[in-house]
């Protein structure tokens, strides 16, 4: 493949992509873009069809380990360009020496009634559940932590997040593209889902939560677990959004701290606990 060439900013082109750092336009050409190349082989790795590839030839001299991670049947376009339209590109201060426009995975995201929800593969399953956590840079660490031990999927409560932000693909290493997401509608509710994990779908429901109730366990306590696991996490200003009375009827666990610290954040959380689940996968 012989790269074309754009250096500025203000080509059509490169406008024209710029604009997919916006939600509204990913959504409406179902494109988002990949900054660097970690990420780019995570997606390349997961058969995501590239579109387009950009890089600077005087920062980036990785080409042909992109082009052998290429599947046969992909043929994207190249160009060598410069830092100012790679930097119209990016999302982040400093722009990285590649980036790639990629066309979202048709069957990536999971909506329809009768799989809302993954069924656990083996009794000692593990699943990250996020209730309405909105910020990419703490769900893409999430997500990365997911892929490290073990979850055999990733679902987000409404309101989601963006699970294609550049900042979300970026902080997830590109690991977003390895594991199956799964979208709650928007008219279920939290209750209901929760409800659905723990009937229909078969998963034991472990909420980390920060009431000290009679029920609540530090995770350093649980010593095995008897069923697939799905942990649900909420966000830090508002947390699992279900009332008191109806958390009898899960799990409960947090993470034991000292008392003048009223939280950590949520992907240090969730990190911890997803650990702690992986471990007693073993036991």
């Amino acid at each position: 493949m012989i790269p074309q060439k754009i250096a500025s900013p203000n080509n059509p082109t490169i406008k024209q992509w710029a604009l997919l750092k916006q939600p509204k336009h990913r959504k409406a050409q179902q494109k988002g873009l990949i900054e660097g190349i970690n990420a780019l082989l995570e997606a390349l790795k997961a058969g995501i069809e590239i579109e387009a590839i950009l890089y600077n030839p005087d920062r980036f001299g990785g080409l042909d380990i992109v082009l052998d991670h290429l599947p046969d049947s992909q043929n994207p376009q190249l160009f060598e360009t410069t830092d100012a339209a790679l930097d119209r590109l990016a999302d982040t201060a400093s722009a990285p020496p590649i980036v790639a426009i990629f066309n979202f995975p048709q069957a990536s995201l999971v909506a329809e009634e009768s799989a809302l929800f993954p069924s656990p593969q083996t009794p000692k399953s593990l699943l990250l559940v996020l209730d309405g956590l909105q910020d990419p840079g703490n769900v893409g660490t999430l997500i990365r932590s997911a892929v490290a031990f073990g979850c055999e999927g990733v679902v987000l409560g409404f309101p989601a997040v963006d699970v294609y932000s550049p900042k979300l693909i970026r902080s997830s290493t590109g690991f977003v593209f390895r594991l199956p997401i799964f979208m709650v509608p928007a008219e279920v509710q939290t209750a209901d889902a929760l409800k659905m994990l723990k009937t229909t779908s078969g998963w034991d429901v472990w909420l980390a939560t920060g009431h000290r109730l009679a029920e609540n366990v530090a995770y350093s306590t649980i010593k095995s677990i008897t069923a697939p696991v799905a942990l649900v996490l909420g966000s830090e200003g508002e947390g699992i959004r279900l009332a008191d009375e109806a958390l009898a009827g899960y799990n409960l666990v947090h993470i034991p701290m000292e008392a003048s610290v009223e939280s950590l954040n949520v992907g240090l959380s969730g990190g911890i606990l997803l650990s702690h689940f992986y471990g007693l996968q073993s036991t």
